[in-house]
């Protein structure tokens, strides 16, 4: 069966109401307070079946802390797909749209606070917490590095011996590399030979920018096979920190 991946438009409201109120088991009137509050803030990404709303997601524009930059997230909510058009793989491929489209516009990184197993087949991966559930995808690092250069600057400045060199990190099928000088650290588009180069998972990846974990304590010193120079860059510039979300 043939599917369409759209934008939900204005005069669609009213069936995706219906869909969402029947959906999430909710008031209409809460979703559709939702939709004027928010407007196009928080668009509406949908699978179109036969003429008919599948699937529905919307996207919330907001921003997360990494250290004292802001960098920019874009949550999931509202994610539903009515019960005659389920197991068909619909979300699955309206949440890789999602993606797509979430890198198109400038975004860093994606969030979910939800523990469906959904998303994580969609690239997200579980961030457990005490007191949350939260799935993370990284959208693009190298906006996302460049973000938070500045963070790398302040801590890097505060080694005993400065670094100068390039890191390089792979993640999630992307690379990016940042350089560190005596004056500055900044992004760098390519370097052909990086004096350090980090090979992470999306959830290794995460517990070290938000602070969640230390290099040491996910035993990346002797997974990378790291010199102890590397191994007290790689602690200089990712400390534990109470995790902002």
């Amino acid at each position: 069966m043939s599917y369409e991946i759209r934008w939900l438009r204005t005069d669609e409201w009213d069936e995706c109401l219906d869909l969402l109120a029947e959906v999430m088991e909710a008031s209409r009137g809460y979703f559709s307070d939702s939709f004027k509050q928010n407007g196009t803030s928080a668009p509406s990404l949908i699978c179109v079946v036969d003429g008919e709303i599948a699937s529905h997601i919307r996207i919330f524009d907001t921003h997360k802390q990494v250290g004292g930059c802001l960098v920019r997230a874009a949550n999931i909510g509202d994610v539903c797909t009515h019960p005659r058009h389920r197991g068909r793989g619909y979300m699955t491929a309206l949440l890789n749209v999602a993606a797509q489209q979430l890198y198109l516009q400038g975004y860093d990184i994606s969030v979910v606070h939800s523990g469906v197993p959904i998303y994580q087949k969609g690239g997200w991966v579980a961030f457990p917490e005490p007191e949350q559930y939260l799935l993370w995808r990284l959208i693009n690092i190298t906006s996302l590095f460049a973000r938070i250069a500045p963070v790398f600057e302040a801590r890097a400045a505060k080694m005993a011996k400065p670094y100068q060199g390039v890191i390089a990190v792979f993640c999630n099928g992307q690379r990016a590399f940042v350089e560190f000088t005596k004056q500055w650290v900044r992004p760098l588009d390519h370097c052909s030979e990086p004096s350090l180069t980090l090979d992470l998972d999306q959830l290794t990846f995460f517990r070290l920018l938000m602070g969640r974990d230390t290099p040491a304590e996910l035993d990346l010193p002797a997974r990378l096979s790291l010199s102890d120079r590397d191994a007290e860059v790689l602690a200089a510039l990712f400390p534990k920190r109470r995790p902002e979300f």
